[in-house]
């Protein structure tokens, strides 16, 4: 079953990939795993800016999966830092993080990614004028579970986080009171990652609800309709958000029905994404 799971995250990995070569500066953090910090060149040292986490999943890495995505692109038009981190290889040379008994960690490999992660936004905001109240986090896949167990655990440090198609640790114990603002996406024909959870991972209802208990939201409210998924005629996306949550934060479902792992996104959904995260971040 994990053999199964591990070659379809990869073949995920390797379709998502692509090349584009947006107007940044690139540095390395790090130390022994280092990674590359994308810098627009209009950022100004002493000025607040934004910075974004991407995390990549099962089997790529993060320079292909922000080129791919368009985020590297839209980080030069926007002018946040992000941060494009790479996995660990395991044992089939495939790049991971160790987000839950779930996935994908298959060779229990003695990895801590959330204190390297946290690491890396603290070494960018050492160096560079990192704006504390916009930290944000986007993850595909693998990088989805990782972005929820990193709201999860260091809820200080996190605005906001998308998880696109990935669940949470159902034994989780979330530290503090966190305000942190969550969106899941999650195709309902994903086969995957199924929507409707598996034997070790909560389905993307489920998962949502656990975030609206933890961040004691109010009532759901259906919102407008998307079409993310070229692939599928129409706004083929029903929208569902929590507001009144724990220090300003939201908790949002997008589902997109019929759509699979590899979700068919519209050129303009980096953008979206973007959006959503600054303007639902916490106060």
């Amino acid at each position: 079953m994990r053999r199964s799971l591990l070659l379809l995250l990869a073949i995920a990995a390797a379709v998502a990939s692509s090349c584009v070569t947006p107007d940044v500066e690139t540095v390395d953090l790090g130390g022994d795993r280092p990674t590359g910090l994308f810098v627009p060149v209009s950022y100004e040292q002493g000025t607040p800016t934004p910075l974004l986490l991407t995390l990549h999943g099962y089997g790529s890495n993060g320079d292909d999966f922000v080129r791919g995505s368009g985020l590297a692109e839209l980080a030069a038009g926007e002018g946040f830092l992000l941060l494009a981190p790479d996995g660990t290889p395991d044992r089939l040379g495939a790049r991971f993080w160790d987000a839950t008994e779930a996935c994908c960690n298959f060779g229990d490999d003695p990895v801590d990614d959330v204190g390297y992660l946290t690491g890396l936004v603290e070494d960018a905001a050492r160096q560079y004028s990192v704006d504390s109240t916009a930290v944000h986090v986007v993850g595909f896949s693998n990088g989805a579970f990782m972005a929820h167990r990193l709201a999860c655990e260091r809820p200080d440090l996190f605005a906001s986080i998308v998880a696109v198609a990935g669940s949470i640790d159902p034994d989780r114990d979330c530290v503090g009171a966190g305000s942190t603002s969550v969106l899941s996406i999650h195709g309902t024909a994903d086969q995957t990652i199924n929507y409707e959870g598996g034997a070790t991972y909560p389905s993307a209802p489920e998962t949502t609800a656990a975030w609206v208990a933890d961040l004691e939201c109010g009532p759901g409210a259906d919102g407008d309709s998307l079409d993310l998924d070229t692939s599928i005629p129409g706004t083929e996306t029903v929208t569902v958000s929590h507001q009144q949550c724990r220090g300003g934060a939201t908790v949002a479902l997008w589902t997109v029905e019929g759509a699979g792992h590899l979700i068919a996104f519209s050129e303009d959904l980096a953008d979206t994404l973007w959006t959503w995260l600054t303007v639902h971040a916490s106060d």
